[in-house]
């Protein structure tokens, strides 16, 4: 599991930029916000530093998009109804 960045810095550790064959690029990193965002757990300086990058990059910022419509639709009430 990855360390977050959550707003409570006392109960999660920060993740940082590490070096070596398996380092998280800057995009991983956002993209493990973006879903922490999501449930509204990411500090007000990680908030920022997200927004700022979703405004330069197109692909997270269509990630972000596509993952908060498919969160909303996790969190609704809608049920299936049963067929017949």
């Amino acid at each position: 599991m990855f360390p977050s960045r959550r707003a409570d810095p006392g109960t999660y550790a920060r993740r940082e930029r590490s070096s070596g064959p398996l380092a998280a690029t800057d995009c991983e990193l956002m993209r493990l916000d973006i879903s922490i965002g999501l449930d509204d757990e990411l500090s007000e300086l990680d908030q920022a530093r997200l927004a700022r990058h979703l405004e330069r990059c197109d692909p997270c910022a269509q990630f972000a998009h596509s993952l908060a419509g498919f969160t909303e639709v996790l969190r609704s009430d809608w049920i299936p109804s049963a067929p017949g």
